[in-house]
């Protein structure tokens, strides 16, 4: 009997636990008889009407009663199945939770280990473009600098080795930044060069001006030596002449005053001519060396205005060349992103052989990328191949995406032969003209389409 309810659905282990069958066949017999019972006229057919419904009543309750203990019966089950259950599941629930906890301590190793390489990764690379960013610094750090440090810089870079073995897969780069601070530094050598040969030109005036004025001061010292002697002779002179002049008074003192004072008067006379002339002598030294201080003060002003006229210049020349190089470099990047975006977004597919690529369901083609420098898209190492698109996750699908140029050179190579050679049905030329335009973003009808190096009447 046990055997039996496992094998019956529940709807008939129900009907079973209620013996619906023999019930069924007796509630409905019970319905017909009160079937006719459809208005109470009198006392006698109340009575008749309240015993059918009490027969009904007395029915429906059984059932009820039969429905309950069947419940009942299966929630006793029911509890002593969950407590079978947990006996059973207190068997093997240890054990379970023990491999659990190692297998997750081997997931959380190996998690560390793919964590830590990452992170060694990540420092190699890092490494790398630090060495990168030293080869470009070297131009704001030679900025000012002599010529000769600059050309040693320069004779450094240029020796510098960069190989894979250093610079990995940044050698590309770090070569096109060995080349631009090359050209940068060349620029700034040229440049030093300019303004040294200009600096030893404007030293060499320097150095003849200051010649210059020490010939003049070694002149005016002269000058005043001599005129200093010349008031000494002078002096000793005058001396002389008046103890002669007082002998001679003194002997003719006796003879003439009047003589005596003619005498005095010329000798007077004669003295402030003397100090006249020696007045407007030295007057007239003063004067020139007053003119000769003037003109060295004239030609002072005239090298200070040169020289910072030439510091004007030489700061307006290296900032106009900063200008044009900040302008070219902008230009070169303006022109660079607008050939990526065009070789991007131009209509032809991808040419060279598509195939699957050997990682992350990648679908990859032995021509490069076009407008995609830098992206990772050109690494045939990694990927197998050129990538044209990845995580591809069913390897069917992935297959179809390889051969889908193919298919479409395939396509095209039929409908241009369709009224040629062969003729297809219109419905076939017309889904094949609808996967076309499809894959192309061109109207079958146009002139050519072309793949790779190939044309393809439309």
């Amino acid at each position: 009997m046990s055997h039996e309810n496992t094998t019956l659905t529940v709807v008939e282990r129900a009907a079973v636990a209620l013996g619906a069958s023999e019930r069924e066949t007796s509630l409905r017999e019970l319905v017909a008889k009160s079937i006719d019972l459809v208005e109470i006229k009198n006392a006698g057919a109340r009575d008749q009407v309240h015993g059918a419904a009490m027969t009904l009543r007395t029915a429906r309750t059984d059932i009820q009663k039969a429905a309950k203990a069947a419940r009942d019966d299966a929630n006793n089950f029911s509890k002593a199945v969950i407590a079978e259950e947990k006996r059973l599941i207190a068997i093997t629930e240890p054990e379970e939770n023990r491999l659990i906890a190692l297998r997750d301590v081997w997931d959380e190793a190996r998690e560390a280990e793919r964590r830590a390489k990452l992170e060694a990764e990540q420092r190699r690379v890092a490494a790398i473009r630090a060495r990168i960013d030293e080869i470009r610094v070297v131009v704001s750090a030679v900025a000012g600098r002599p010529s000769d440090y600059i050309n040693a810089e320069i004779q450094a870079l240029v020796a510098l080795s960069i190989d894979v073995e250093h610079f990995a897969e940044l050698t590309g780069e770090a070569e096109m930044a060995r080349g631009t601070t090359l050209d940068k530094l060349r620029e700034l050598h040229a440049a030093a060069v300019a303004q040294e040969a200009e600096a030893a030109r404007l030293a060499a005036e320097r150095e003849a001006i200051e010649r210059e004025r020490a010939e003049l001061e070694a002149q005016r010292q002269r000058e005043e030596a001599e005129r200093a002697e010349r008031e000494r002779v002078e002096a000793a002179a005058r001396a002389d002449r008046e103890r002669a002049e007082a002998a001679a008074r003194a002997e003719q003192e006796r003879i003439d005053r009047e003589k005596r004072e003619a005498a005095e008067a010329a000798r007077r006379a004669q003295q402030e001519r003397e100090d006249a002339e020696r007045r407007a002598v030295i007057a007239a030294e003063e004067k020139r060396l007053a003119e000769e201080r003037a003109e060295m003060a004239r030609r002072q002003a005239e090298l200070d205005r040169a020289e910072r006229e030439q510091r004007e210049r030489e700061q307006a020349a290296l900032r106009e060349m900063e200008e044009q190089r900040a302008r070219a470099e902008r230009e070169q990047q303006e022109r660079q992103r607008a050939e990526n975006l065009a070789a991007r977004n131009a209509p032809e597919p991808t040419g060279g052989t598509w195939s699957v690529g050997k990682t992350g369901g990648c679908i990859v083609t032995t021509e490069e990328i076009a407008g995609a420098p830098g992206s990772g898209h050109n690494d045939p190492e990694y990927y197998g191949g050129n990538l044209i698109c990845e995580s591809v996750w069913r390897p069917a699908d992935a297959r179809v995406l390889a051969a889908a140029r193919e298919l479409l050179r395939l396509a095209q190579t039929v409908c241009a032969l369709d009224g040629d050679r062969i003729h297809l049905p219109m419905d076939v030329r017309a889904e094949l003209d609808r996967t076309i335009e499809a894959a192309t973003g061109v109207k079958p009808n146009s002139p050519v389409v072309r793949i790779g190096d190939e044309q393809v009447a439309a």
